[in-house]
């Protein structure tokens, strides 16, 4: 097992979590809805971190790091990185039907029983280095309804845990 370059795990996980999601064939069929003719569909491609920009068409999915530990065994070498991150589809809506397809596809792209092996590679790309993600699993789910200036939001997802660790 490769020792983990300090610092470089979150651009790493952030980076290999995003593009799971882009490339996601199936994710790209989801997104509309017949009860919501304003949902726009392709929903792999509209991925944020914490915050997506304002007029961003619904659905959406937001991911944000919750939290993060280090796996630093007797003699001090940082192995990988344990990263706790958010994912979920967000829609302005009043139920949650119509996001719970991609929520779903969500939990099936990052829930995931054992190692990764080559599903977990991250090539060296736009100044990140290279490095793997070994395994990933939800370790919680997460629903939370709003109200944002008098219009209803639903967020529906889960936070998953990854390890990450950066090298070849």
């Amino acid at each position: 097992m490769s020792v983990s370059t300090p610092g470089v795990e979150t651009p790493l996980a952030e980076s290999w979590i995003t593009n799971r999601i882009r490339n996601d064939a199936t994710l790209a069929g989801l997104g509309t809805h017949a009860s919501y003719p304003e949902f726009v569909a392709d929903v792999g491609e509209r991925v944020y971190q914490w915050v997506a920009p304002e007029e961003t068409p619904s659905p959406y999915i937001i991911l944000s790091q919750q939290g993060a530990t280090d796996l630093v065994p007797l003699g001090g070498t940082r192995i990988w990185a344990q990263l706790d991150y958010l994912l979920v589809v967000v829609a302005s809506l009043s139920e949650w039907a119509p996001i719970s397809p991609i929520a779903d596809r969500l939990d099936a792209l990052f829930h995931v029983e054992g190692a990764l092996g080559a599903a977990g590679v991250i090539a060296a790309a736009d100044g990140i280095q290279a490095g793997r993600v070994h395994e990933t699993r939800r370790v919680r789910p997460f629903a939370l309804p709003e109200v944002v200036a008098g219009k209803q939001y639903r967020r529906l997802g889960g936070i998953y845990r990854l390890r990450v660790s950066a090298g070849s």
